[in-house]
């Protein structure tokens, strides 16, 4: 009867103290090292107890770092909607090298869906031989300057690419099956990114999909912003694969800073198309000789039509955007 009574007492304290109790033994734990030759890590993820209901990341976790041979050790916290005594198969923390320096990077699971998986990033500092805090970002005005007062929240990639030749990490973010934001954050420095380029593709409403490109340097650039049928956009065979290319072309350097010039050739002028169709309406007419730079070729059911860039004709202040269309491949040459 008293062993009873006992195990009723405990089961009721547990029920009543035990999430909090014991948030700190239930975690997620993995190894790995920062690079060949280093010491293994063991990096242990558990939940403070810390709420913030009205947060983005209500969770605050905890990270615990140490090498197998007692040589470091090190904690970080972070912000979460994840528990790891609730998702027991998530990978909570992984080792990636995002800045491009050799040294594996702490990758720390913030939030996942079913298109969507959200990491924090602490970078391996090699001078200090230990993580950086968690990266944080912050709000950024039209000359790329700090907007004062703003909130400085945990910098999050989303469904991450890496594309090492421009050193630029690229986030994705999908909201539901048509809309999507691609953000790339490029290392200006070892241990310092900024943000270089977003690429927004939105619901523009009546059956239209929104497509913006901005991008990010001394000033701002708007390349583009248009809407389009959504059923040329996603019902074309091949309409968003080259636009999603092309954005990355864009995005990545490889068609703003060392771009591919054609000029308009054998007329007088010719329309630059909205979509890859002489049906389609007309964007602008550009004369003989204008200058456009190529995105893609080889476009459209015909495969004849060219995918070129027009910046706008005025300094990029943001305040007027570029043009981005189709013009038919007769009508261009390389420019000299």
């Amino acid at each position: 009867m008293r062993k009873a009574l006992a195990l009723w007492m405990a089961w009721l304290l547990l029920a009543a103290y035990g999430p909090a109790a014991h948030a700190e033994q239930a975690g997620f734990e993995t190894t790995g090292r920062v690079r060949d030759g280093l010491p293994e890590l063991t990096i242990r993820v558990s939940d403070t107890g810390e709420r913030q209901e009205d947060a983005l990341r209500e969770h605050t976790l905890r990270v615990q770092i140490e090498a197998q041979d007692g040589s470091f050790a090190q904690e970080l916290t972070y912000r979460s909607s994840e528990l790891p005594q609730q998702e027991h198969l998530a990978l909570f923390a992984r080792l990636e090298d995002v800045n491009f320096d050799g040294f594996g990077d702490l990758l720390l699971l913030t939030a996942q869906g079913a298109r969507n998986v959200f990491f924090a990033v602490a970078v391996w500092n090699e001078e200090a031989g230990r993580f950086n805090s968690v990266e944080q970002t912050e709000a950024w005005d039209g000359e790329n300057r700090r907007l004062s007062g703003t909130e400085v929240e945990q910098l999050e990639l989303c469904n991450h690419e890496l594309d090492p030749e421009s050193r630029c990490v690229l986030s994705g973010v999908s909201d539901g099956f048509f809309y999507y934001t691609l953000t790339a954050y490029c290392w200006e420095s070892r241990y310092g990114q900024v943000v270089r380029a977003v690429w927004d593709v939105y619901d523009a409403g009546e059956g239209l999909i929104g497509e913006s490109l901005t991008l990010y340097g001394t000033g701002v650039t708007l390349c583009w912003d248009e809407q389009y049928p959504e059923s040329w956009y996603y019902g074309q065979e091949g309409v968003y694969a080259e636009r999603s290319r092309s954005a990355r072309e864009m995005i990545t350097g490889r068609a703003s800073w060392d771009p591919t010039h054609l000029r308009v050739a054998n007329t007088d002028w010719v329309n630059l198309r909205r979509q890859d169709s002489t049906d389609s309406p007309s964007l602008a007419k550009l004369d003989a000789g204008t200058e456009v730079v190529l995105l893609a070729d080889g476009i459209g059911t015909d495969e004849g039509w060219v995918r070129v860039y027009v910046p706008a004709d005025v300094p990029p202040d943001g305040t007027q955007a570029g043009l981005t269309g189709y013009i038919w491949h007769s009508f261009l040459e390389p420019a000299i």
